[in-house]
């Protein structure tokens, strides 16, 4: 939950720093938030910050991704029952074989390559995001007896017809 509610509360800081501070601080030369601070205090002040940061990573976000990555392939693959392991270990496998995978990733393929998977990754989670209620809608279209092959302005109709409360915020 705590990487979901970081990036869905993030999206609204996002917009104003690629609208207003990023054109900003790139025409200034600075690429990176080390380097702000490092120009704005001191050289201890940036080691400090990136000390702090890494840290921070390391102990909030990095178990936690790991954590639900190796939840999500045991609930899928099933991979105690294959190994004969418990879950458990089952999950401390997955830990540590996800860190390599990621790792090896990352150091030979450098930030070029994560940059493209995450360019790659967030085009298809928009994508896909965007298709759900369409999918949604055609199902309940169908389920509310449209004979239309498309059946999503049918799911829409039945939508707002029976459960409008659905629709509120």
């Amino acid at each position: 939950m705590s990487p979901m509610a970081f990036e869905v509360l993030a999206a609204t800081a996002l917009i104003v720093l690629a609208l207003w501070a990023a054109p900003r601080y790139l025409k200034s030369g600075i690429t990176t938030i080390p380097e702000l601070i490092g120009l704005r205090f001191d050289r201890s002040t940036k080691l400090w910050f990136c000390i702090a940061y890494i840290v921070l990573y390391l102990v909030v976000q990095i178990p936690v991704i790991l954590y639900s990555g190796s939840l999500v392939f045991e609930n899928i693959f099933h991979l105690s029952d294959w190994l004969g392991i418990t879950k458990f270990q089952s999950i401390c496998v997955l830990c540590v074989a996800i860190s390599v995978v990621g790792s090896i990733y990352a150091i030979f393929g450098g930030l070029k390559a994560v940059a493209v998977s995450d360019t790659v990754n967030g085009v298809g989670l928009l994508i896909g995001g965007l298709m759900i209620p369409f999918f949604a809608l055609n199902v309940l279209g169908h389920a509310a007896g449209s004979e239309n092959a498309i059946a999503i302005l049918d799911g829409w109709k039945y939508l707002v017809a029976n459960h409008a409360d659905k629709l509120n915020w």
